[in-house]
């Protein structure tokens, strides 16, 4: 996703961020390599242990387990569903999610311009 190792850099001084990626756990060697050469550390990582569950029950199961306040998507299936869960889903607009539509999914171009508009939410929520 375009934007995604700087906005998480960012992100993660200030929000607890967990990598939920349908991925499977067999993958799991191969996905810390790429995170400790790209980002230099290994995130909190959540992968999908069993391909008896698709991507989007996993990470609609996931979302139940962490309650998060945000969500990062790029599949518009699972965004739909997740966005059920979650307050808020941030997709990139590319063409194949065009369709998609929620009062709580925010479409952006890239992941850091979802930034400003995620630590905006979490000053709102700490006001409240």
């Amino acid at each position: 996703m375009p934007g995604a190792l700087e906005a998480f850099a960012e992100l993660e001084q200030t929000c607890r961020c967990v990598v939920v990626t349908a991925r499977g756990e067999q993958a799991r060697a191969l996905t810390e390599g790429w995170f400790r050469r790209y980002l230099g550390r290994v995130p909190e990582l959540r992968m999908r242990p069993s391909p008896s569950e698709t991507s989007s029950q996993f990470k609609a199961r996931v979302m139940l387990e962490l309650q998060p306040q945000a969500h990062f998507e790029d599949d518009p299936f699972t965004a739909q569903w997740v966005s059920e869960l979650v307050p808020r889903v941030f997709v990139v607009d590319w063409p194949r999610n065009r369709w998609l539509a929620a009062p709580n999914i925010c479409r952006v171009r890239s992941i850091a311009d979802a930034v400003p508009l995620l630590l905006g939410l979490q000053e709102g929520r700490a006001e409240s």
